[in-house]
């Protein structure tokens, strides 16, 4: 079965692959296209030819970067967003630029490029010192469209002044008119189209990559996402260089770093504010000293020569290196410290022994593993590889109370282990059992507290208010009530229920099938730490709706055992999964990957399916999670609070 699964994530690996490349491609025949319609309809409005080939055509083989940002910050690629700008920028001027300069030596005559040149470096400044405090807020990215609008005035004006020689060669590229209005404005609509779809494709196949590579999303976004969205700028810088158009091909590339630090940056933070995340200040460094270094060529000097082609070329070679180079050394540390060893040793979590602690009963999904049905499962023979419903444990040793959360079909496996953890002389030692919802491997263990099981005593189950009737309504769980097996004890959205003066646990809604009860988490806070637990969720994006971003509580506590029932779509042969009620492991890590490491670090995936392949952990799914800097729960590991 797993060897089956791992010829699938070949599979969607090389399916990825490949609709990265048709991303790319959709960007720039879509950008193509937007720029031959918007040139033509500028030309009809009689505009100059100097302004169309700074403003419209630099501007339009940026409408990739611009597109492809939008979309990945609405996803949630905070990095991709920022590194796509950012990466581009040092890609137009090191790498477009320097291979244009190689090819041939680019003279400049336009007096508007000896003005836009210290302007770049003053709006790079401006940026750059706006992302000082790690953040690109609405109001900021107000200011830096109104910054456009005043540089397209702006050139709008001094276009008009330029000489007949710059004017004459700028047609060459801006008079590529059609004979029909309806045919410019068919092109537009192809091109928009060709953009969206494929800025889609391409981020979305360069997440997958990314976190199954364990590849960060600030380098993605920085170099392949920056490249493929660059490739507009690169067909029209070398096709100008290699006429000898030196004005066309650097104005191309100087108005489209413009652009992008302007429109696309701007936009996208008034969608959406952004932050800094993991593009280092390094690599905004870099993209600040390739400016200035083309600045006196192109202000005194006024040409760049195949010499300093070379240079930027060695500068962005080299910067692809050192970017990789760290990215190496970056992965190498989660791999050591993510082991299950030293994640389920309680050494490793406890400050002091008299703590209160966390243990894991159970990690699989509500039918274990193996489940019924699944004659070839190999835990059948292979006991070690057996795993439980998902269920947590939580112990004080000071008042030697005893909690669950669920109370799954396993009841009778995980009480023993507690007992063995933990021994307390009553039966069963139970101070309270949390249920998240009324889903079969979550509350059906109540049985065993029944007259025909250990019938116990008054054992606090602690539910939600449609959990409360549903268990006090519906036989059999009536009768645990009627006969004081249980007893009920209501809960609510985000009110805490003290248990004692060391621990606190505070339910939330989440969404998730509501068939018969609300869903919850719970957040669990002890004297010196905390953590978090969601073993259902439909989403995170459908969280986000609900008005809880997922990161915030991660942020708020120190562990997080998160929903981690399939690791990817295709994992169930001859099924489509892309509609089951839980996020794939993939993209949580794709959401996730934005966070810091020491962020990363506190989430530990839970609620496994019997085929979910990072059970096993030797398998490439596991390998790749731990790259990532995550973590899989394990079955006996402690965690103090």
């Amino acid at each position: 079965m797993y060897r089956t699964f791992e010829v699938l994530e070949t599979i969607e690996m090389t399916h990825s692959l490949l609709a990265g490349v048709a991303g790319i491609m959709l960007l720039y025949f879509g950008g193509e296209g937007l720029v031959h319609g918007a040139c033509a309809l500028a030309r009809r409005l009689r505009v100059s030819p100097v302004v169309i080939g700074l403003t419209v055509v630099a501007f339009g083989t940026s409408a990739p970067e611009l597109v492809v940002s939008l979309n990945a910050a609405m996803g949630g690629a905070n990095d991709i967003a920022v590194g796509n700008v950012v990466g581009s920028n040092i890609a137009n001027l090191a790498f477009i630029l320097g291979a244009a300069a190689m090819l041939k030596t680019a003279r400049v005559e336009a007096k508007l490029l000896r003005v836009d040149a210290p302007l770049l470096v003053f709006i790079s400044l401006a940026v750059v010192a706006l992302l000082a405090d790690d953040r690109l807020t609405r109001p900021e990215g107000v200011l830096l469209i109104v910054g456009l609008v005043a540089y397209t005035v702006f050139t709008f004006v001094q276009g008009r002044r330029e000489s007949a020689f710059v004017q004459q060669e700028f047609r060459s590229v801006a008079s590529k008119t059609t004979t029909r209005l309806s045919a410019d404005l068919l092109r537009l609509g192809p091109g928009v189209g060709a953009l969206v779809v494929g800025a889609k494709l391409l981020v979305t196949a360069a997440v997958t990559v990314a976190s199954s590579l364990g590849v960060s999303q600030a380098v993605i976004g920085l170099t392949v996402v920056a490249i493929g969205t660059s490739l507009p700028e690169l067909a029209t810088t070398l096709v100008a260089a290699s006429k000898g158009h030196g004005d066309i091909a650097v104005g191309n590339v100087i108005g489209s770093n413009i652009f992008n630090l302007l429109g696309v940056l701007g936009v996208t933070s008034i969608v959406t504010p952004l932050s800094r995340g993991h593009i280092g200040w390094a690599s905004l460094g870099v993209m600040l000293g390739v400016t200035i270094f083309i600045l006196p060529m192109l202000h005194s000097r006024r040409r760049l020569s195949k010499g300093e082609g070379a240079v930027l070329l060695a500068c962005y070679v080299g910067y692809i290196g050192w970017l990789m180079a760290g990215q190496v050394s970056n992965t190498v540390v989660p791999m050591a410290t993510a082991s299950p060893i030293a994640v389920a040793s309680p050494s490793a979590t406890f400050t002091q022994e008299s703590d209160p602690y966390v243990m894991v009963l159970g990690v699989a999904q509500d039918g274990g593993v193996p489940q019924a049905g699944s004659k070839d499962h190999p835990a059948w023979t292979d006991l070690d590889a057996r795993r439980f419903a998902v269920s947590l444990a939580l112990v004080d040793p000071v008042s030697s109370e005893r909690w669950l959360f669920e109370a799954t079909p396993d009841l009778r496996e995980q009480l023993h282990r507690l007992d063995v953890a933990y021994p307390v002389e009553a039966m069963p030692g139970l101070a309270g059992i949390f249920l998240t919802h009324a889903h079969m491997g979550h509350y059906t263990g109540l049985m065993y507290l029944g007259h025909e099981s250990m019938g116990a005593q008054g054992v606090p189950v602690y539910a939600m208010p449609k959990m409360h009737e549903y268990l006090s309504s519906n036989g059999p769980w009536n009768q645990l009530v009627k006969y004081n097996n249980i007893e009920l004890r209501p809960v609510a959205d985000a009110t805490p229920v003290r248990l004692n003066e060391r621990l606190t646990v505070t339910p939330f809604l989440v969404p998730h099938r509501q068939e018969y009860t609300e869903v919850v988490g719970f957040r669990v806070q002890g004297p010196r730490r905390s953590f978090l637990f969601i073993p259902d969720i439909d989403s995170w994006e459908e969280f986000d709706e609900w008005g809880t971003k997922i990161e915030d509580l991660i942020a708020g506590v120190d562990v997080a055992y998160l929903d981690a029932t399939f690791y990817a779509n295709g994992e169930i042969p001859g099924r489509d999964m892309s509609g089951f009620p839980h996020p794939f492991i993939t993209h949580s890590m794709y959401r996730f990957s934005g966070l810091s490491a020491e962020e990363k670090s506190k989430i530990r995936f839970i609620h496994l399916n019997h085929t979910n392949p990072a059970l096993l952990p030797d398998s490439d799914a596991r390998r790749t999670i731990e790259r990532s800097g995550f973590r899989v729960a394990q079955e006996l590991e402690k965690v103090g609070l």
